[in-house]
């Protein structure tokens, strides 16, 4: 009986070893991999797209051990057969992008398999790891896996990792990702002259364009802003490509003439102003948001005697002002300048200076 009862104690002691052996040695389980996307560049059927695929390891899962996989499963439909390492760059936990193999990864490499529908990346050692909690980032370049044909929305799947950490995600194909905008800006160019007697401009009627330099004794010196002599003003709006504007004499190279006997033209040429120096030429004291254009865009203060001048004496019409792009330019003031010399005949002189604004659109 005695005998009995310790052999029943010593099996059932026995028993609960085992057990206990068993409990202890059981493997860890498979995680659930979070925070899953695939960012795509275009979602059109027969398409080719690029893949931005983010996911999260657990932090009580395996991660991914140098030579462990990541393996993405595209549903059938994706054509992937053509991808190659060079494709495809993966990034761990924000880290610095790492190169991807054909073939067996180096230290901080992936390298890459094709099974049929199965994109295989093989971790190297070294930043290559993946440590439970870690994000990893798999970006697959354009114009290397094509869409499916048919409209629909496509599961994906996710194995990373020795331990069977798993997940998935989906993404829809359309029939069209695009959506076709159109709109028409209708060409814009307006163009005003004003006449300024101070530094600004007022709004002015065209029949009182008109500068009048007055009666000169010699030599003698005029110019805009001194004595009642006006400015010419100038406003803009264009959202043509370029805008210039022009100046020409319609006396064309006799520029400010007296047709009285003996006819005499004005000398004109570019160059500051100097008492007893004959001169007539325009400058621009302030292009606003235009540029000044050579030879008119010397040294040039309203109201300051010897600015330097360009000449108006030219067949042709000359820039003045020039702009690239859009522009609303208001308030634009060019100077004109007179000299008179001592040799200067005493005659009644005119000119007509026209300005013409061009836009190339």
């Amino acid at each position: 009986m005695n005998k009995t009862f310790k052999k029943v104690l010593s099996v059932a002691t026995a028993t609960m070893t085992v057990l206990s052996f068993v409990v202890i040695a059981q493997p860890a389980q498979a995680a659930v991999l979070t925070s899953i996307s695939d960012v795509m560049s275009n979602q059109k059927i027969s398409t080719l797209s690029a893949h931005d695929i983010l996911f999260t390891t657990t932090a009580g899962g395996g991660g991914v051990a140098s030579t462990e996989n990541i393996t993405i499963a595209f549903p059938a439909g994706f054509s992937i057969d053509s991808l190659v390492g060079a494709d495809i760059t993966v990034k761990v936990n924000g880290g610095s992008a790492l190169t991807v193999v054909d073939g067996d990864p180096g230290a901080n490499q992936y390298g890459l398999a094709i099974d049929v529908q199965n994109m295989v990346l093989t971790a190297g050692s070294g930043t290559a790891v993946v440590a439970a909690g870690n994000y990893v980032e798999i970006i697959i370049s354009d114009d290397h896996i094509t869409n499916p044909p048919t409209v629909g929305g496509y599961n994906f799947s996710i194995l990373s990792g020795n331990q069977g950490d798993a997940g998935g995600f989906i993404v829809p194909i359309d029939d069209s990702s695009d959506v076709s905008v159109t709109a028409t800006v209708t060409m814009a160019l307006t163009f005003d002259l004003d006449m300024a007697a101070t530094t600004t401009c007022a709004e002015t009627a065209a029949v009182n364009y008109a500068v009048d330099f007055g009666t000169f004794t010699i030599p003698s010196l005029a110019y805009s802003d001194n004595s009642g002599v006006k400015a010419i003003c100038a406003d803009l709006v264009s959202n043509a490509v370029s805008t210039v504007v022009t100046v020409v004499s319609t006396n064309g190279v006799n520029g400010l003439y007296s047709e009285v006997a003996p006819a005499h033209a004005f000398r004109s040429e570019d160059e500051a102003m100097s008492l007893g120096v004959e001169n007539y030429g325009l400058c621009v004291a302030d292009p606003n948001l235009m540029e000044a254009v050579s030879p008119f865009n010397g040294s040039c203060v309203l109201g300051t005697a010897t600015n330097t001048v360009g000449h108006l004496d030219s067949a042709a019409p000359q820039t003045v002002l020039h702009k690239d792009g859009s522009v609303t330019s208001n308030a634009m003031i060019m100077a004109l300048h007179l000299g008179v010399a001592a040799s200067t005949p005493a005659h009644a002189y005119s000119d007509t200076l026209r300005f013409i604004a061009t836009g190339t659109f």
